[in-house]
């Protein structure tokens, strides 16, 4: 069993221990209030075991790398799209893309985004990534999170996104001024022999 795995049957035991205590509470105290508190408790309860069975593993995700070939210091637009297959009232989504390899940095508002979803099947964002570090880099799985209304519950899954996946940075290359190479002779200037300029 994963430790998310794991995780998730901890907050499930949870909810279900919160909807048994307040069910015996309200059997045993009796009375307006405790009823109330516990038909107070039951809807939330009920979100967040359903937050339990929500098939996260079916999302979409597609990345979209506006300019690939990227130079040191350079800078490109990298747009995430996450696709639901259904319509299910979700409180938040949060979507993380883990550019943690020290290759790129993002410039503008970083790689994770919170989105409120409500019954929303797309969310779409894009941030701007400079490239550090030259070579043949590949993007990491992207990480999306949901949970309930009072955070009893939270699921997150890690997806291989579609669409493109690598980032390839040159070295950083500098201008030069070229000069030809002369030889000196007492009637004037000219041209040195090719293998001499090799």
């Amino acid at each position: 069993m994963t430790r998310r795995r794991a995780t998730l049957t901890i907050q499930t035991l949870f909810v279900l221990l919160v909807i048994g205590g307040a069910y015996s509470f309200a059997m045993f105290q009796g009375g307006m209030v405790s009823w109330t508190i516990f038909y107070f408790i039951v809807p939330f309860s009920l979100y967040a075991l359903s937050i339990v069975v929500y098939p996260l593993k079916k999302t979409s995700v597609k990345r979209e790398i506006q300019q690939p070939l990227l130079g040191i210091g350079e800078s490109t637009i990298v747009k995430i799209r996450v696709e639901r297959t259904n319509r299910f009232p979700l409180l938040y989504l949060t979507v993380t893309d883990p550019v943690n390899d020290g290759f790129a940095s993002a410039t503008q508002g970083g790689t994770s985004r919170l989105f409120v979803m409500g019954f929303q099947k797309e969310a779409v964002f894009q941030y701007e990534l400079k490239g550090n570090q030259r070579g043949e880099h590949n993007f990491p799985p992207v990480q999306i999170e949901i949970a309930d209304f009072l955070g009893w519950v939270k699921k997150s899954e890690t997806i291989v996104a579609e669409g493109e996946s690598t980032l390839l940075i040159f070295p950083e290359t500098k201008s030069i001024q070229y000069v030809p190479i002369g030889s000196y002779h007492d009637k004037g200037t000219t041209r040195s022999p090719f293998s001499f300029i090799k």
